[in-house]
């Protein structure tokens, strides 16, 4: 079996791409690495023609009349073709009318239409910013032969808008990285920490950087507490570092932060799919803070991470860390990962997708 795998994710920072390239592999796992052809559509500077390419035939994310050829070309040899990303659904819709006779699976890293930004001017300008990205996404609901999807939450929208649509849940997933890591496991003794060191990884997007900002207004000048912020672009942030407040842009061994905080937030009011962030530090064995979002398709309960609904449990949670202790090293956490959320157990749910598609 010979698949193509067309992304726009793949090479870039933040969760999309750790998803993108999680999906890339178990397909190589799978069909072998040679028989996984990889399109990656690569976005360009806006011009007229791709304006109204944009507004006539859906084409968004650096899709154009070029590359949507090439794809049409490249799939009449492969058996599937995976899209990797409801942006770019158009494409199912153009193989469809092609008479395409492989199977098309449509990976979902969110829903679209609660995701896409709504700044004023794009709402302004709905038909040729969020309507052609929408459009897009219900083409891929309507043509692509399988579905899939992070969570419950975005298959049930999907079934809404297409009750015929096949859809699978294949949750957020990574490659275990904390393998080897000396004495760190050991870290697993309830501590008293008077002044607990909090992490927040996440790249300059505009959910992590709203719930970021409003933690750092809100929450932290209550608690007696450092944040520690990390990710691509993150320095862009107009705060300043402080005796409570450091911040990293990207760096090279995030494992670094992980290992030497206390405690991990995710105070994210935006957004679909599941949240990487939450995955990696599951993976890392760390307690987190975080809103029902940041935990939207994780199996968390008390022992895994407190679940805040307002800025008061955010402050008391932080402060019960404080006055109680915590572990670095949360065995909970670590063994939620191992038994959900690794790329071993992604592996099985893949092979149903590819074989039973």
């Amino acid at each position: 079996m010979k698949a193509l795998f067309i992304t726009g994710t793949i090479n870039d920072n933040g969760g999309g791409c750790v998803i993108a390239n999680r999906n890339k592999q178990l397909l190589y796992q799978l069909l072998g690495k040679t028989n996984v052809e990889i399109f990656k559509v690569q976005r360009r500077q806006e011009s007229l023609k791709s304006v109204i390419e944009r507004c006539a035939f859906a084409y968004v994310v650096g899709m154009n009349g070029e590359n949507v050829n090439s794809i049409l070309r490249e799939a009449e040899n492969m058996d599937l073709v995976w899209i990797d990303g409801s942006c770019y659904g158009t494409i199912a819709k153009e193989l469809k009318q092609k008479n395409y006779k492989g199977h098309i699976v449509t990976f979902f890293h969110n829903v679209e239409k609660f995701f896409c930004k709504r700044s004023f001017v794009k709402r302004l300008l709905y038909p040729v910013y969020n309507g052609p990205l929408i459009r897009s996404e219900m083409n891929a609901i309507m043509y692509s032969d399988d579905i899939v999807t992070l969570t419950e939450r975005d298959a049930a929208y999907v079934k809404r808008v297409n009750n015929r649509s096949k859809v699978t849940i294949l949750p957020s997933s990574m490659e275990d990285k904390m393998e080897n890591v000396n004495g760190y496991v050991a870290q697993t003794l309830l501590v008293k920490v008077k002044c607990p060191q909090l992490l927040f990884v996440g790249s300059y997007f505009y959910a992590n950087v709203n719930g970021l900002s409003w933690f750092i207004e809100r929450i932290l000048p209550q608690v007696n507490a450092k944040l520690i912020v990390v990710g691509a672009n993150m320095d862009k942030l107009s705060f300043k570092n402080n005796e409570k407040l450091e911040i990293h842009g990207f760096v090279d061994d995030l494992g670094e932060y992980y290992r030497n905080c206390d405690v991990v937030i995710a105070p994210i009011f935006e957004g679909s799919g599941m949240k990487t962030k939450t995955t990696e530090a599951l993976m890392w064995g760390k307690y987190i803070i975080g809103t029902n979002e940041s935990f939207c398709g994780f199996a968390i309960d008390d022992s895994i991470g407190l679940i805040c609904h307002t800025e008061d449990d955010f402050v008391k949670g932080i402060n019960r860390i404080s006055n109680e202790g915590v572990c670095r090293f949360n065995v909970a956490s670590r063994n939620l990962y191992l038994k959900k959320y690794s790329t071993i157990n992604s592996i099985e749910i893949m092979k149903g997708i590819v074989y039973d598609g």
